[in-house]
């Protein structure tokens, strides 16, 4: 224990002195009871290394940590995806940023967090998150390398490092006419039930005939597989993303109907592949599949 504390200690001090973003290292007690009796290689050669890395992780590793006894650590060696930059130094030299800031402007524009786990505390993060929590329209105006990022109302300016700041935002957003909730009295009750009707309408159209589609496109002995699959991807990830991936589109374009296009675009994409692949299922035998 007194060892694991010290290695501990050293590495979270070498990990101050390294570039921003290092994964912290992960330190496991050895002795002969943990020693690995089996290690299982993994290479293909049509697939690259990061998609061999990520079939290890994602599909190998979870069916291996059933088994009863098993210590299943994680996948070592391999390509993680990432995304490079290629920065132009002259050109940052004569704009006087840095790499960092690079780097903080990219981030700003991404404010997708679907776990809920990431936390966005840059002043432009501060001043979109509060914008879009009021859902008003705004427009991104590019400042000076460093400036605290500040929300122009009208001819009021509020910078994101003073108290009180998302009040402030919110009264100034009320005092120029933006109301801070729905008025009850001027809600249409009758006409918001007869669209929710319809929309009700328009996914038993969907959810009526899709199952027995898909259990026509897949022989009985996948049908299970298949009809699973394609189902919980459309549910689950397409469906499942909608709130975060919304969220992002309006932090990023300050318009909040701008995440309407990621449902149409869906949909489209939908059609498009269900008009061109999925072939025709009328008078098809399903036992003889």
């Amino acid at each position: 224990r007194t060892a694991t504390a010290q290695v501990t200690s050293v590495s979270q001090s070498i990990l101050r002195q390294l570039p921003s973003g290092i994964t912290p290292p992960l330190i496991l007690n050895y002795n002969a009871s943990t020693v690995p009796i089996l290690q299982l290689a993994m290479s293909s050669p049509t697939l690259s290394e990061q998609k061999v890395l990520d079939l290890s992780q994602n599909t190998v590793r979870p069916f291996l940590s059933t088994v009863a006894g098993a210590a299943i650590p994680y996948s070592y060696g391999g390509k993680v995806r990432e995304v490079l930059v290629a920065l132009d130094p002259a050109q940052l030299q004569a704009k006087g940023l840095s790499g960092q800031d690079v780097g903080n402007a990219i981030g700003a524009e991404s404010q997708i967090n679907p776990v809920g786990t990431a936390k966005f505390t840059t002043s432009c993060d501060i001043a979109k998150s509060a914008l879009v929590a009021r859902s008003v329209n705004y427009q991104n105006q590019a400042a000076p390398a460093g400036t605290k990022a500040s929300v122009k109302i009208g001819d009021e300016t509020i910078e994101t490092g003073t108290a009180d700041f998302a009040k402030k935002l919110g009264d100034a957003i009320t005092k120029h006419g933006y109301p801070p909730s729905a008025d009850v009295n001027e809600i249409n009750y009758v006409m918001t039930v007869i669209l929710l009707t319809i929309l009700v309408i328009y996914v038993t159209l969907v959810y009526a005939p899709i199952a027995a589609w898909l259990v026509e496109l897949f022989p009985t002995r996948i049908r299970y597989s298949g009809l699973s699959l394609p189902y919980h991807i459309g549910n689950g990830w397409f469906g499942g993303f909608l709130p975060a991936t919304v969220f992002a589109i309006v932090a990023a374009t300050g318009n909040i109907y701008s995440g309407l296009w990621y449902p149409i675009v869906v949909a489209a994409m939908s059609f498009v592949i269900g008009l061109i692949f999925l072939p025709e299922t009328k008078d098809r035998d399903i036992e003889t599949m």
